[in-house]
C-alpha cells in the first residue's frame, strides 16, 4: 500500500488499534475518541514556534507514536513511522537508544500491517 504521508500511516495504525483493542480505550472528550496509543509530535509551524517548543522541552527525534502499556520487561512501546524507503535519522537513532536504555521498546517501520503485527506481538 502506498501512503500519502506519515500522518496517513499513523491514522491507519491508530484506527485499527482503537477498533481492535477496546480494553485500552479512554473515556472520550466530547465526541473525540481516545486510547493509550498516542500521537507524540508537535510540529512547529515556524522557526520561532520551534524555538519556543524546544525551550519547553520538545526533543528532536522522538518517535511518532507511544503505546502507554507496560508489557514483558518494557515500560512502553515507542513507534517511529516512515514512508516509502525513508529510514530513521541520526537524531532519531540517538533518541531510540536512550529510550531503550531506560526500558522502553522502540520499533520503526513503513507498513501499517507490519507495525500492527509488532503491536500485537508486544501485547502478547
Amino acid at each position: 500500500m502506498e501512503y500519502k504521508s506519515e500522518l496517513h500511516l499513523q491514522a491507519l495504525i491508530w484506527q485499527e488499534f482503537y477498533t481492535k483493542y477496546k480494553e485500552f480505550r479512554l473515556p472520550p472528550v466530547g465526541n473525540k475518541p481516545r486510547c493509550l496509543l498516542v500521537h507524540n509530535l508537535l510540529n512547529a509551524k515556524s522557526s520561532v514556534e520551534g524555538a519556543k517548543l524546544q525551550g519547553a522541552g520538545l526533543t528532536k527525534g522522538l518517535p511518532d507514536l507511544t503505546l502507554f502499556i507496560a508489557r514483558k520487561s518494557y515500560h512502553g512501546l515507542h513507534i517511529e513511522l516512515k514512508i516509502n524507503k525513508e529510514k530513521p535519522k541520526k537524531e532519531q537513532i540517538e533518541v531510540f537508544e536512550g529510550l531503550r536504555a531506560q526500558g522502553y521498546k522502540v520499533i520503526w517501520g513503513n507498513n501499517h500491517i507490519e507495525i500492527l503485527k509488532e503491536i500485537e506481538d508486544y501485547l502478547g
